[in-house]
């Protein structure tokens, strides 16, 4: 039974490394368009925006908003990262 529920675990962590990757390089290309229209790369309001989404999400889903509030808080600082990278 543990190790059933592991190997789902290990499915869904796959997944979630593999949106992961999806979602920073959608970032990346954000930076550069962002960057061809002379915008600032960290736009604080989009930013307050799609964390509010996620904890809405999170809430209504019975996830922690401190929880979603950290693991957002760990993708935007990175998207911006790779943002300013490109």
């Amino acid at each position: 039974m543990i190790d059933n529920v592991r190997k789902e675990i290990d499915k869904l962590d796959s997944e979630l490394v593999g949106l992961l990757t999806k979602r920073m390089a959608l970032s990346a290309q954000l930076g550069r368009e962002k960057k061809a229209a002379g915008m600032e790369i960290h736009q604080k309001t989009r930013e307050m925006a799609v964390l509010d989404s996620a904890k809405l999400l999170a809430d209504s889903l019975g996830l922690s908003e401190s929880f979603v509030t950290d693991v957002y808080a760990l993708i935007l600082a990175e998207s911006r990262r790779l943002q300013n990278q490109v």
